[in-house]
């Protein structure tokens, strides 16, 4: 279907308005402090508008009123989903559905009010470009509903957009300046630029992006997206390619080298972003705060610099990981296990699950005040021998189809339904049968339409080992030992020597023990080199050969 080919109008459906008057007095009576209702009962009325014959300058107006709602309304919604692991529970799917389709109602209603202004319709032609740049706006927050959620983009959705860009060049309106209230950076904006913010998000590498990340580089967006330029003169080759679209094939904003050439081939400057990003890391560098630049408030400055750093990886230059060798594997390939999680990690890295080691009892911690308090009859104080027997149940490894590996790590895929996942989680994989276990940690996330989970792994340095620690001081409240693994530091590679451990474990100077070889060693936490989504990677004092 064409883009501006609409749906017919349906007369025997019921609406609660027949103007904007009508609309307006409607929407002060929607409960917006009950998110899903609201959600629910404004869904249903844009779905009822879209089909209703409705003067077109009215329903523009009725669109504009619903535009701070709606984003609202989504934001909050959304929140029942943002940073669950995957894939989606069925309840968080269908919030996550019902996204997606208030974010396709709104485009649909503005296609409505671009479709008059184009047939000339008088009351409503001077804003072809406002109706324009609506309708693609909202096409391109649907495709942003897909990176929230790590999902990847239907081609039918790029094919909607690269439409209705198609449409404005046409119309010779995709240039002009429009007002855009939610624009927070500039208020204006235009169909080119709502059109290039949705290639840049996706170029920026969503999947290994927090949702907060997303958001974040989509509200930088509404002022960079105004500031590159598209053009038909296919540029002189460089080294790291460049940054192109074929109009003829929709899809993602993809870095070409060689650069193609043909007459659909368009080809993106975005030098002057190159320059904003730079200067913005100079003056952080420089002391100044986030929030002075115009880069939110929600990070720390060291946090920005490092996402400014990644964006202009992304999108100026050749990502670092991707300029590392990728070998492929091949489709006859073994699959390989994975383990998901400490747990999981642990157990496919020492070869069985955790069992407390032999011996008595040491009444420590918070045991004391209860010896002194219950004395022998204090349950948790008698000998650990028979506690020593029990052995936790094996969790379940999984398998994994590799589709290329590098020296950073590997690219994994898994079709049949397994344990969720979440950026930032510890993974242990063994490639092949007879090899060693590797462990690292989600880089990045994706589901595909069929609910297949492709996942990006980036290797932790060292061989590891499994070992099981336990806390000291007054302050434990268990005598039991739980899952840890072991990295050995690797000079060559200038990584120290490292405890991967349970979260909140932590403290600069804490002494904790470790059980491993039969032996319990005592070892000080120094420094945290990293925080995963399940694990604390501690850099420590003590010999544990």
């Amino acid at each position: 279907m064409h883009a501006l080919e609409l749906p017919p109008f349906d007369p025997t459906l019921p609406m609660e308005f027949a103007d904007a008057r009508g609309f307006k007095d409607w929407l002060k009576l929607v409960p917006m402090i009950n998110v899903r209702q609201a959600h629910g009962d404004i869904l249903d009325a844009l779905t009822r508008l879209n089909v209703s014959a409705v003067l077109p300058i009215e329903r523009l107006k009725m669109l504009e009123l619903l535009r701070e709602p709606v984003g609202m309304l989504q934001e909050e919604n959304a929140k029942r989903y943002f940073g669950k692991p995957f894939p989606l529970a069925m309840t968080e799917d269908t919030v996550w559905v019902a996204n997606v389709q208030l974010w396709l109602a709104m485009s649909m209603g503005y296609r409505h009010c671009w479709q008059a202004a184009i047939n000339a319709d008088v009351m409503i032609a001077d804003h072809k470009a406002l109706a324009g740049q609506r309708a693609l706006r909202y096409a391109a927050l649907a495709i942003r509903e897909h990176h929230m959620a790590y999902r990847v983009v239907p081609a039918s959705r790029w094919a909607d957009l690269f439409a209705l860009y198609q449409i404005s060049l046409e119309a010779d309106i995709a240039g002009k300046i429009v007002k855009d209230s939610l624009n927070r950076q500039t208020e204006l904006s235009s169909c080119h630029a709502a059109f290039l913010q949705a290639l840049l998000l996706a170029a920026a590498n969503p999947s290994a992006m927090p949702v907060r990340q997303i958001a974040w580089t989509d509200r930088l967006l509404d002022r960079w997206s105004n500031q590159a330029n598209v053009s038909d003169i296919r540029p002189e080759d460089t080294d790291n390619g460049v940054l192109a679209i074929n109009l003829e094939m929709p899809g993602e904003l993809k870095r070409h080298n060689p650069i193609p050439s043909g007459a659909s081939w368009r080809f993106l400057d975005i030098e002057p972003i190159g320059k904003s990003i730079k200067k913005r890391i100079k003056y952080l560098r420089a002391g100044e705060s986030p929030s002075q630049l115009g880069l939110g408030e929600e990070y720390a400055a060291v946090t920005v610099e490092n996402n400014l750093i990644g964006l202009y990886q992304e999108w100026c230059d050749l990502p670092i990981e991707r300029g590392m060798p990728r070998r492929p594997v091949r489709d006859d390939a073994p699959l390989a296990q994975v383990g998901l999680g400490l747990v999981s990690t642990h157990f496919a890295i020492g070869g069985q699950s955790l069992t407390q080691p032999t011996g008595p009892s040491e009444i420590r911690g918070r045991s004391i005040a209860d010896f002194q308090l219950f004395g022998g009859q204090a349950q948790h104080l008698s000998s650990s021998n028979a506690a020593s027997k029990e052995v936790e149940a094996a969790p379940e490894l999984e398998n994994w189809r590799i589709h290329n590996e590098s020296a950073l790590g590997f690219r994994l895929e898994r079709a049949e339904a397994g344990g969720r996942i979440i950026h930032g989680q510890l993974v242990a994989v063994r490639p092949r049968p007879g090899q060693g276990f590797m462990v690292g940690t989600v880089r990045w996330l994706l589901e595909g339409g069929s609910g297949e989970i492709s996942m990006g792994m980036r290797a932790l340095p060292g061989m590891p080992q499994a070992v099981a620690v336990r806390a000291t001081g007054l302050n434990t409240f268990s005598n039991r030992f739980t899952q840890a693994l072991l990295l050995p530091g690797m000079p060559a590679l200038q990584a120290l020597p490292s405890l991967l451990l349970p979260p909140t474990w932590f403290k600069a100077g804490r002494i904790i023990e470790v059980y491993m070889d039969g032996q319990i060693k005592k070892v000080r936490l120094e420094q945290m080199l990293e925080r995963g989504q399940d694990f604390e990677r501690v850099y420590f004092q003590g010999e544990l050969a």
